[in-house]
């Protein structure tokens, strides 16, 4: 069996590409959903024939490929000989190899070896910033995944896997109450995937304990819309609507500067209201 995404021969009983990374889905017959064995040319149920495509992956979003430095665009290409390319991607496959162990030291030293070896190698790089995600090290995660993506626009399964590290880094950054740097990689995340309602809820936290609690009422009702049950993001609604009601309130009676700093502190929520 091969993987639906680059293609490359699967190993039996994968739950994961050992090239890109892709989980592993069971084959099933696209006429009458009968499962597949491995490696079949035809359906054994209806007789159907089976389709293989690499590549089938869904077109990239145009908003992410704008993101992409503009001085990173313009890189040259590296001259590679055909053996360091092809001892470049044996060294990408057993870094892979590495990370499914869960052995993260390993898998950076021989990917470093690899991108040494062919600096072009798009998915050297995703595997060693999907191994730095692991040990939750996002900024040199992010740093690789946007140079796989600059290397290979195709892929989308690197725009994933960067979105996850900007919304990793961003949930560190408002732990640290650091939350302009959260909204901007919140912002990240947002541009590649606007379905996530807890996204949008925390958010609005870091707006809200930014006194923005205009932009903190948007990001509520844009996650209330996504998920219309949650009495949580209710909650964090009503508080910003009755902060942005007493701040209107505070304008008006023009009270003592001291004052209005500490009821702005006392009404301020925090993280330990998020799920």
């Amino acid at each position: 069996m091969n993987c639906k995404n680059c293609g490359v021969e699967l190993k039996e009983n994968a739950k994961f590409c050992s090239k890109c990374g892709t989980k592993v889905e069971p084959d099933v017959c696209t006429k009458c959903n009968a499962p597949l064995k491995a490696g079949a040319n035809f359906c054994p149920k209806c007789g159907t024939k089976v389709n293989v495509q690499a590549n089938d992956v869904s077109p990239i979003k145009k908003e992410e490929q704008k993101t992409m430095p503009s001085t990173q665009v313009k890189q040259k290409k590296v001259e590679v000989s055909p053996e360091d390319i092809k001892r470049s991607d044996e060294l990408t496959l057993e870094g892979s190899g590495f990370w499914n162990e869960n052995k993260f030291d390993k898998a950076i030293l021989i990917l470093n070896k690899s991108i040494s070896l062919n600096p072009e190698n798009a998915d050297a790089f995703y595997w060693r910033g999907l191994t730095y995600f692991s040990i939750e090290e996002y900024d040199r995660a992010i740093s690789d995944y946007s140079e796989a993506i600059r290397l290979d626009q195709s892929q989308e399964v690197f725009y994933d896997a960067r979105r996850d590290a900007y919304l990793a880094r961003g949930e560190v950054y408002f732990a640290k109450e650091e939350y302009e740097k959260a909204i901007s990689d919140l912002n990240e995340f947002i541009a590649g995937d606007n379905t996530d309602a807890d996204v949008y809820n925390n958010r609005g936290n870091a707006y809200f304990n930014l006194s923005d609690y205009s932009s903190a009422i948007e990001d509520y009702k844009k996650a209330i819309k996504l998920k219309p049950k949650e009495k949580l993001f209710k909650n964090n609604l009503q508080i910003a609507e009755e902060a942005l009601q007493n701040e209107g309130n505070d304008d008006v009676e023009d009270k003592d500067e001291d004052i209005e700093e500490e009821e702005s502190a006392s009404s301020k929520i925090t993280g330990s209201i998020r799920e």
